[in-house]
């Protein structure tokens, strides 16, 4: 307090000029003062600004790929159904199981009788490494006896369905006004490279090489 008073009483008892200088410095002190003050608020204030902004473009960048994967989802519900037609076209491994199902179904459609049906070069296993697979084919022979406007509508529809087909040969014959359709046909699957030796070739027939379907009534 007493240097107040001390401060006090010389600033009073010096020339204006002195008292002007006075002013100047203690005004350009304060300033000091309060920008050292006021310097480290406005700094996190400016890093704030900065964070936000930033999180700002992350939001936006995460925003961009929901909608992307939004879009993607909704793409893959639509070609869903083109996936499945897909692989009933081109399934991997033979099918024989499920291509059996399509023949006595398409028979029973046309009301004639499956007499016989031989497939050959069919392996039953299904790849469980779909990395190298390569499009193979089945060739299998099937008589079928009824009417010949049923047997053509059999071949038609035969054709038609949605795994790939191809008839190569149609042979038929009557027997006592009954007439007997064998049809040659070549189907197609994704499956395994096969690499066999002739000494296996020769030498060996595995299960998988033919299968025999027997038919009622032979």
């Amino acid at each position: 307090m007493q240097f107040y008073r001390q401060m006090l009483g010389s600033y009073n008892n010096s020339s204006p000029k002195r008292k002007n200088y006075l002013s100047l410095g203690l005004t350009l002190g304060l300033l000091i003062i309060l920008i050292a003050l006021i310097f480290p608020a406005v700094n996190h204030i400016l890093k704030l600004n900065r964070e936000i902004a930033d999180a700002r473009k992350v939001e936006e960048q995460l925003q961009e790929k929901i909608l992307a994967l939004d879009e993607a989802e909704k793409n893959y519900t639509e070609s869903k159904d083109r996936f499945t037609i897909t692989d009933d076209a081109l399934p991997t491994g033979s099918g024989v199981d499920s291509h059996l199902i399509q023949l006595e179904r398409l028979t029973v459609k046309n009301k004639i009788k499956l007499a016989g049906l031989q497939f050959s070069d069919t392996p039953l296993s299904i790849p469980t490494n779909t990395g190298n697979l390569t499009v193979k084919q089945i060739e299998y022979t099937i008589t079928v006896v009824g009417k010949f406007s049923n047997i053509n509508g059999f071949v038609s529809d035969l054709e038609k369905i949605v795994r790939t087909v191809d008839i190569t040969s149609l042979a038929i014959s009557e027997d006592d006004n009954i007439l007997s359709a064998t049809i040659n046909s070549t189907t197609h699957y994704l499956g395994k490279p096969s690499v066999r030796s002739t000494q296996n070739r020769s030498s060996n027939q595995t299960a998988g090489d033919s299968i025999d379907v027997p038919v009622e009534g032979q």
